[in-house]
């Protein structure tokens, strides 16, 4: 496992995911990538226009799962979307990253409920009240984890984006390259705005306590 993305539904996940992998992939090692958007609008393409995303979400998420549980076990590089409602998926990335012997990176995207809801009208699906709730009570609870210096199992650093972060590395042009992998982890390429908790405009590493 390389990577984890985390955030609210419309908050960049998919956006940033592509952007480091058309980018920046030879230099992340050209990771397989497990998007659950990808796997939505793949079977969206085939299916009569207009079908309510609800009559085939159960055989999509399936075909998502099912496509990470074999990613993981080819043994290559992963870049995961993870959308925090299924513990399950966490534990099972944790459990390769201790039979791998290497924690994984964690990205989390820590933008305001307003900007995530309007990423999702922008899309074309806008998730349920509740299901939307149930994603802002998640992401409070692995922020304040973050915040207090705890990190998931499997994790071996968490970098925390804020708002301002975020908008810049999901616009349309970027200013400057997707920082490699080979640079410090937390570090990042001048003219981002400053992540929480930073004096000098990096992210903030989390490392276990």
């Amino acid at each position: 496992i390389r990577d984890r993305v985390s955030g609210l539904p419309g908050g960049g996940k998919s956006t940033l995911i592509r952007r480091m992998v058309t980018e920046a992939g030879s230099r992340w090692g050209d990771p397989v990538v497990i998007d659950s958007e990808d796997v939505r609008l793949r079977w969206k393409a085939r299916l009569p226009a207009g079908l309510p995303w609800f009559l085939y979400r159960p055989v999509a998420r399936l075909e998502h799962f099912l496509r990470l549980e074999l990613a993981l076990r080819s043994g290559s590089g992963v870049l995961v979307h993870d959308c925090g409602r299924h513990p399950w998926v966490r534990r099972r990335l944790a459990r390769e990253a201790r039979r791998r012997g290497r924690g994984f990176l964690l990205l989390v995207l820590d933008v305001p409920a307003r900007q995530a809801l309007d990423g999702q009208e922008r899309r074309g699906r806008v998730v349920t009240g509740r299901v939307f709730a149930r994603h802002l009570r998640s992401l409070a609870r692995l922020v304040a984890e973050l915040e207090e210096g705890r990190t998931p199992p499997g994790c071996r650093t968490a970098l925390l984006f804020t708002r301002e972060q975020v908008e810049w590395l999901t616009a349309p042009l970027l200013p400057a390259p997707i920082p490699s992998p080979s640079r410090p982890v937390g570090g990042t390429p001048p003219g981002v705005p400053g992540a929480r908790g930073s004096s000098d405009g990096t992210p903030v590493p989390v490392t276990p306590v």
